[in-house]
């Protein structure tokens, strides 16, 4: 009678096999997604340990000769947009002068200005008399 069990239940049937397959292809697919997902944290890392430290070494190298710090032109293009957002014309709108064609008198414009010495005389022009 204790044999009787075993007989029932027979060989594998194809349905256990193939919830088999699907389970073991869903945890490779899961492994293979979180070595992905490791392996781009790593890549993160990576870029803050390195690029962080180039750039306060640069900053940094650029202070200690008197020169003003760099910005990156991505960084100064999203704060010109930013600041043209807040001013009200939009982020894709308005004059490509930024608000000097539109007549606005509180405009400031900063120019950087060098001292010019008449040391040193143009090449198309002749040397002034003595």
């Amino acid at each position: 009678m204790a044999d009787v069990g075993l007989a029932k239940r027979g060989p594998a049937k194809k349905g256990d096999m193939g919830k088999l397959l699907d389970g073991l292809a869903w945890l490779l697919g899961a492994l293979l997604r979180l070595a992905l997902w490791v392996l781009l944290l790593g890549f993160g890392l990576l870029l803050l340990v390195v690029a962080l430290p180039l750039l306060l070494l640069g900053a940094l190298w650029a202070l200690l000769r008197g020169r003003r710090v760099a910005v990156p032109l991505a960084a100064e293009l999203l704060r010109r947009r930013a600041q043209q957002h807040m001013r009200g014309r939009g982020w894709g709108g308005g004059s490509g002068r930024g608000g000097a064609s539109k007549g606005r008198a509180d405009e400031v414009v900063d120019v950087e200005a060098r001292e010019v010495s008449d040391v040193a005389p143009r090449p198309d022009q002749a040397p002034p008399p003595r």
